[in-house]
């Protein structure tokens, strides 16, 4: 889940903050256009799965495997047992997919407030045949 952010930043900014998962130590992609070259990021680490990549930017890429070695990841040598690449998958899948996961949540959370109020002022909605 989203990490406590400062007071001093504007709702909005925390918001957007949360969505992008940042955190208050890790730098910003420059501003400006899109770069044109893209890398393929090993999703689960090159030594564990050559095929499954993705096309990422040169500055995501050092981010996700920034993320990668924080979450203890080791892409430093081969894995030495099934456990072990299962274990670094694992902690590479979960740093990649920590955006989605935190985006889901605040959609999740959207949804749970508009129940809420579905149920204060419109209390029969759950009879609905489109509701079921």
């Amino acid at each position: 889940m989203p990490g406590k952010f400062p007071r001093s930043k504007s709702r909005d900014k925390r918001k957007k903050d949360q969505l992008v998962g940042r955190s208050e130590q890790e730098p910003r992609r420059p501003q400006g256009p899109v770069p044109v070259r893209l890398e393929q990021h090993h999703v689960d680490g090159r030594k564990n799965n050559r095929h499954l990549t993705l096309a990422v930017c040169p500055f995501c890429h050092r981010m996700l495997h920034k993320r990668a070695r924080e979450a203890g990841a080791d892409l430093s040598k081969p894995p030495a047992t099934v456990l072990h690449r299962q274990e670094t998958v694992l902690r590479m899948r979960g740093t990649l997919y920590v955006e989605h996961g935190q985006a889901m949540c605040l959609e999740a959370n959207e949804i749970e407030n508009l129940i809420a109020g579905l149920d204060k002022d419109c209390p029969n909605w759950r009879r609905l045949t489109e509701a079921k």
